[in-house]
């Protein structure tokens, strides 16, 4: 709940800087091979269930260690994140709003499986 301390301050920078926790906790997780083992799977569950809400199908321990196994196979040096492009909203500056044609591009990306391009990663209202 960084918000003043780090980055600039803003709910965009915010989120970004979530998405980089969350990519240093896979790798550290992968790194220690915590999800290789049912064991290892539930004691994490069980640590996560006292912190965090979970969707309604992940409200179980078995559920959500079984869901952390499932990430097993999935290697954070091949991951990306994007945010969704956006600008700052003409009419109300303190929103944003979906950047076009660069929101249309990585949707559009994601709907085909496809490489997102370049140009879909750029955002106005983030200057990336």
């Amino acid at each position: 709940r960084t918000r003043h301390g780090i980055g600039d301050g803003s709910d965009l920078g915010r989120i970004g800087l979530q998405q980089q926790f969350l990519m240093a906790l896979l790798s550290e997780v992968k790194s220690q091979d915590l999800l290789g083992s049912p064991a290892n799977s539930y004691k994490i569950a069980k640590s996560a269930t006292k912190s965090l809400t979970t969707d309604s199908s992940l409200a179980s321990l078995t559920s959500l260690a079984e869901f952390a196994r499932s990430m097993n196979g999935v290697d954070p040096a091949s991951m990306e994140t994007i945010m969704l492009p956006v600008a700052y909203d003409k009419i109300d500056p303190n929103r944003v709003i979906a950047s076009e044609p660069q929101s249309g591009q990585l949707w559009k990306a994601i709907r085909k499986d496809t490489t997102i391009p370049e140009e879909a990663k750029k955002s106005p209202a983030t200057g990336g």
